[in-house]
């Protein structure tokens, strides 16, 4: 391609007697040849991701570790304590028991031990009155001879006749006349 000179004329404005304004010549500078793609290098294997390496292990703190263990093994002793077998602590801490396994196993102990035992009353207080006095003797005597409990109640009546005499006592003496 050739360069052409570009001219061109500037607007101007003419006033009378003025010149006619210059012109100007331009010439642009030649366009690159235009030259083929450069060629790209063979397009290189995908770099491996860098595998990200494990968490490091978090710092044992032995005091904190210690610690731990020792006030679960105060717990276990509280509860075999409580539980009236201070003689299970030796077995659950040499089976490595938590405390969750010790206080399971101290609750099947008991439940196993109140299987066992007979029902018993735990109220042991004496009857209160002569007539609640005899009413225990005449139990007690029912039970025992096999009998009947009006038979047993006059056979204690019989037994200590001084209990009838204050039972007659306290039932006249609750009973006012009008």
């Amino acid at each position: 391609m050739a360069n052409k000179p570009d001219t061109k004329q500037a607007d101007a404005t003419t006033q009378q007697g003025a010149a006619p304004v210059e012109t100007q010549t331009r010439t642009e500078a030649p366009a690159p040849a235009a030259q083929p793609p450069a060629p790209q290098p063979a397009a290189a294997p995908p770099a491996p991701e860098p595998v990200a390496a494990p968490p490091a292990a978090p710092a044992v703190d032995a005091a904190a570790i210690e610690a731990r263990i020792k006030a679960e093994n105060e717990q276990k002793a509280a509860l075999c304590t409580l539980a009236g077998e201070p003689g299970f602590l030796a077995e659950a801490l040499s089976k490595g028991m938590t405390v969750a396994q010790v206080q399971e196993a101290l609750l099947a102990r008991q439940s196993a031990r109140s299987q066992s035992t007979q029902i018993s009353s735990h109220t042991s207080a004496a009857p209160v009155g002569a007539e609640a006095q005899l009413n225990a003797a005449a139990t007690q005597i029912a039970a025992s001879k096999h009998i009947t409990f009006a038979q047993a109640y006059v056979e204690a009546m019989k037994l200590q006749p001084s209990l009838y005499t204050q039972y007659l006592a306290e039932k006249s003496a609750t009973v006012k006349p009008n």
